[in-house]
């Protein structure tokens, strides 16, 4: 699995957690998303964040929030703990 570039990934980390609008237009429009925030991903970059998107469409957004904290910045999404927050991390 191809690693974000770290700068990308952090931006997009502190977007994501900062910006309630963009976590939920990604959720229906990822790719329109990512466009109009000015994120420009190759094709093996926009691969891992779709498989990432893909581990927490049915959470709430509390869970996504928690989850997002739990990336670490210079790691990518592929070293991300899969699952979902422990009802007493919300």
């Amino acid at each position: 699995m191809t690693e974000i570039r770290p700068d990308v990934l952090n931006e997009l980390l502190r977007t994501a957690i900062e910006d309630d609008q963009f976590r939920q237009n990604a959720v229906n429009n990822l790719e329109g998303t990512l466009q109009s925030y000015g994120f420009e991903l190759n094709s093996e970059e926009m691969e891992e964040v779709r498989s990432f998107q893909g581990h927490f469409l049915d959470w709430s957004d509390n869970e996504l929030l928690l989850g997002l904290n739990r990336v670490r910045p210079g790691s990518s999404f592929g070293h991300f703990r899969w699952g979902r927050p422990n009802k007493h991390e919300l």
